[in-house]
Parts: C-alpha cells; sequence; structure tokens
C-alpha cells in the first residue's frame, strides 16, 4: 500500500514537472518576441520562435531562421 503511494506521489510529482517545465518553454519564448539577438552575422530581431522536437528555431524580421538546443543564455541585446 505505501509503495502503491509513493508511486502515485511520484508519477505525479513528474506530471506536474514536465507540465511546468513546458509552461516555462512558452513563457520564454513570448517574453522574447521582438528582443535583438546577438547573432554572428549582427544583431537580428526575433519574430517567433517554435519547437521542433528538442530544439528551437527562431525566426527573425528579417527573413531566416536559427536553430537553438536551449533558449537560456541567449546573447540578447536591448533593441533601441
Amino acid at each position: 500500500m505505501i509503495q502503491e503511494k509513493e508511486e502515485s506521489v511520484l508519477s505525479e510529482y513528474l506530471a506536474w514537472r514536465e507540465f511546468n517545465i513546458s509552461q516555462m518553454s512558452k513563457n520564454m519564448m513570448i517574453e522574447l518576441r521582438g528582443k535583438s539577438l546577438i547573432t554572428q552575422n549582427g544583431d537580428k530581431v526575433i519574430l517567433g520562435i517554435e519547437q521542433d522536437g528538442n530544439n528551437f528555431k527562431i525566426y527573425f524580421e528579417e527573413g531566416g531562421y536559427a536553430i537553438v538546443t536551449e533558449l537560456n543564455n541567449l546573447p540578447i541585446s536591448e533593441r533601441i
């Protein structure tokens, strides 16, 4: 009985954690829209972001896109 409860609590926690990670990712995608990403080809304004499997595609106002593995620690500059 105790082991069943522990498994239930663990599976509930894992589902909650997965949901929160998903929500944080969505919030980050919204937050980055309109910001300027520093690239090797100069600053590019972020038009939108979509998740593509384990990667993210960042689309730019100027056209084109970049593929990144995570949204944390991107080189963002303030848009003037």
